[in-house]
């Protein structure tokens, strides 16, 4: 299968620093080496821009973390995952990079009870702030 042989990586851009283009890059090599045969490396380099304001800037520092990505061929969280074909046998050989690559998304929402609490909070506040306004108003009424 050529899968098997050739697929090297998937390296998925920022669709926005692309301006629409199609967002993953793939590359293959018929003659990899045999630690990296029978496996595809994924890079997901959709944070790695510089957002401008007509364009967007892919930095030096960009570049160096993508390069050490795809040079040191191991995985590293939130960005770098190397896949067995087996788990892409399992997901119907479907490339798609957020499918290996998992963004961890940290969080700092207050509990819903934490939440209430302070909704009730300015509730009685706006409540205060609605009395004050109307005995000033009062006066010029």
């Amino acid at each position: 299968m050529a899968i098997e042989s050739a697929l090297q990586g998937i390296e998925q851009a920022n669709q926005q620093f692309l301006y629409g283009i199609f967002g993953d890059a793939q590359w293959s090599n018929k003659n990899k080496p045999d630690h990296k045969k029978g496996r595809v490396h994924f890079v997901d380099t959709s944070d790695q821009i510089r957002v401008g304001r007509a364009q967007n800037f892919l930095e030096p520092s960009h570049v160096q973390q993508i390069y050490e990505c795809l040079t040191r061929y191991e995985d590293v969280a939130n960005y770098v995952k190397v896949v067995e074909l087996g788990e892409l046998k399992e997901n119907d050989y479907n490339l798609n990079t957020p499918l290996y690559v998992e963004k961890i998304i940290e969080d700092n929402l207050p509990s819903v009870e934490e939440a209430l609490a302070d909704l009730k909070t300015a509730w009685d506040e706006s409540l205060k702030a609605e009395e004050r306004f109307k005995a000033i108003l009062a006066r010029f009424v």
